[in-house]
């Protein structure tokens, strides 16, 4: 998920947060940033994997 998407998604849920009453007027705009986020997360989950790993095998070391 883009860097910006994240932004909005963030500032959006945010938003309802402070208002709950906004959750209709942003629904429109929060399902195709959560499906993204979804659709995404394996790829990053993946690179934070490969992360650990990495600083796991440098304090081994």
């Amino acid at each position: 998920m883009e860097q910006q998407h994240q932004q909005t998604l963030t500032n959006l849920v945010y938003a309802i947060y402070e208002d709950p009453t906004k959750i209709e007027e942003h629904h429109v705009l929060i399902q195709p940033l959560l499906s993204d986020l979804v659709a995404s997360s394996p790829a990053g989950l993946l690179k934070l994997k490969t992360y650990l790993q990495k600083i796991n095998l440098q304090f081994l070391y």
